[in-house]
């Protein structure tokens, strides 16, 4: 879960922040009272399946916005952008509602 509205502008933005910053407390408590969350860093067997869900929400602004994902196989390191369609920066609007 990321608060998008606490974020810095244009500049990634690591783990540590979201895990670590007041900033970032609604959305960690959010991520909570939705169930298993998973701490970071992770260590995954080689024959285990996961699936990884990001939130991002706002309630202020119109955003665009892109995650990088990435892991070491034991040999290299790999990296994923995750963005609509491998093309387009995902989109989140404000829905003028109270709910984090």
């Amino acid at each position: 879960m990321v608060d998008l509205d606490t974020l810095p502008l244009n500049r990634p933005v690591p783990a540590a922040y979201l895990l670590h910053s007041p900033k970032q407390k609604t959305a960690r408590q959010f991520e909570q009272d939705m169930g298993q969350s998973l701490s970071l860093p992770h260590t995954v067997a080689a024959d285990d399946f996961y699936s990884l869900f990001l939130i991002g929400r706002t309630r202020r602004y119109d955003c665009q916005w892109r995650a990088t994902i990435a892991w070491w196989d034991g040999e290299e390191v790999h990296r994923r952008t995750v963005s609509e369609s491998g093309a387009k920066d995902l989109r989140v609007v404000p829905t003028g509602g109270n709910t984090p």
